[in-house]
């Protein structure tokens, strides 16, 4: 018999989307968004904006929804402020199922020395070494299933962007793009 499901890492899991940044026809870059705000009408992705470099119209972004519900996002819809990128996503006529996926909860406390947090169903002490590979954008959730931090380096030790740091620019973020909406 399998084990119960980890009730963080599926938390984690409903929580992040895939996106794909089609640069060439033949080159796709992927990378993690995390649902920051989402209800049936729309919902709000931030990601590491690493991989969206240069003229962010030119690039053809499809954003997968756990569940297997892809969005199209418009360029207007697409805003970088800090080294994060916000997506505004809209089903158009239909509706997002948000049985299927839900916002991430933010931490309001900072995280304490040897805190344990969980990344890619990962568990460890936020100050020793990270033994997994992570992308840039993986969400770093604490043992309450919220959100932390977000990846920002691939060596050894985990780097992450800190809470406080992310909840500005997402804001910012935001209300730049409720302004173009």
């Amino acid at each position: 018999m399998d084990p119960a499901p980890d009730p963080v890492y599926n938390g984690i899991y409903r929580s992040v989307v895939n996106i794909a940044i089609e640069k060439t026809p033949e080159r796709t870059i992927r990378r993690n968004g995390i649902i920051v705000e989402c209800d049936p009408t729309y919902a709000y992705i931030v990601a590491d904006a690493r991989a969206f470099e240069g003229n962010i119209a030119a690039d053809k972004i499809t954003v997968d929804f756990p569940g297997e519900q892809c969005i199209k996002p418009l360029p207007e819809h697409c805003n970088i402020t800090n080294g994060l990128v916000g997506i505004y996503c809209c089903p158009g006529d239909e509706k997002f199922n948000t049985d299927l996926f839900k916002r991430v909860e933010m931490c309001n406390q900072p995280l304490q020395m040897s805190e344990a947090v969980t990344l890619n169903g990962h568990e460890f002490s936020h100050n020793c070494a990270v033994s997994v590979s992570a992308e840039f954008g993986t969400p770093v959730i604490n043992k309450n299933g919220e959100l932390v931090g977000m990846n920002c380096s691939l060596s050894y030790h985990l780097t992450a962007r800190n809470i406080s740091a992310l909840v500005g620019t997402i804001r910012d973020i935001q209300n730049t793009l409720r302004n173009r909406v």
